[in-house]
């Protein structure tokens, strides 16, 4: 018997497991996060997941989209509700690879989305957000693209600014991490030099607020346990980005490990 392939947001989503603490209000405000590459993929990126659980305990209402999940007209729809992603006002994107930059483009012209920042920010379009690794080692790729990028380790509070109205001015008067593209003033150098460190990394629990078994690591608990490499090898980022290793202690990663035992025996 062939395996009926799971394809639609609804299918999706009745495989998915969420633990009970991180489903979001339905109350709070809607933002679009989107990883801008296959679902498979995007279910199996821990700081994916992390950027979803801190926008759902930041109180917001994250609707995630992916490449390959769309309508019958090709537009990108979300997982949570099937919304297509030009309802949005909000479009957060996670760059975890450069080539999904071009995939980005794809997804906004197929939901509709003007992709010239100017032209969009001229009829009061979506605003796009960037975030990521590949933002983090270099935001200039999107300059003409994005309306603004977050540079460095994020943290649970960080994301309560992308609340209400008016987030150029909000994000612009933050500082540390946020980079508005049409700042004029902004030292773009300098943001980069001074990426934004999270010191209390290693005094909180990583793990997957989400499980399926249509990811790539299906059914798996994806657990952070340490940043950085003391080799810095000059073609690899993990040893140059971080300015020293961090690991976290031994119980914390057990905690995380144990946290959804009732649901799942696998842990990566």
């Amino acid at each position: 018997m062939v395996k009926k392939k799971i394809n639609t947001h609804k299918e999706l989503l009745e495989q998915e497991i969420h633990l009970p603490e991180y489903k979001p209000d339905p109350g709070g405000e809607s933002i679009a996060l989107v990883f801008p590459n296959n679902y498979k993929i995007g279910m199996s990126s821990l700081a994916y997941l992390t950027v979803y659980r801190h926008l759902v305990e930041d109180g917001f209402m994250p609707e995630r989209y992916f490449l390959d999940i769309c309508n019958s007209r090709g537009t990108p729809v979300s997982i949570e509700k099937g919304t297509p992603l030009k309802k949005f006002k909000k479009i957060a994107f996670h760059f975890s690879y450069e080539l999904d930059y071009i995939n980005a483009v794809r997804m906004l012209i197929a939901a509709g989305i003007d992709h010239n920042k100017t032209s969009r920010k001229k009829h009061k379009g979506a605003y796009l957000i960037a975030g990521g690794i590949c933002p983090t080692i270099n935001p200039l790729p999107l300059t003409e693209l994005f309306d603004a990028a977050y540079i460095g380790e994020l943290e649970r509070g960080t994301l309560k600014v992308l609340r209400n109205d008016g987030l150029a001015d909000r994000i612009r008067n933050t500082g540390a991490g946020w980079l508005v593209f049409d700042d004029k003033s902004a030292d773009i150098a300098k943001i980069f030099t001074q990426q934004h460190v999270y010191p209390e990394w290693s005094e909180y629990a990583s793990f997957s607020p989400i499980i399926t078994p249509n990811a790539v690591f299906g059914m798996m608990n994806l657990i952070e346990i340490s940043r950085g490499c003391p080799v810095k090898c000059k073609f690899c980022i993990t040893g140059n980005l971080h300015p020293s290793v961090r690991e976290k202690p031994a119980d914390l990663i057990i905690d995380s490990a144990l946290l959804l035992r009732d649901l799942t025996n696998r842990v990566g």
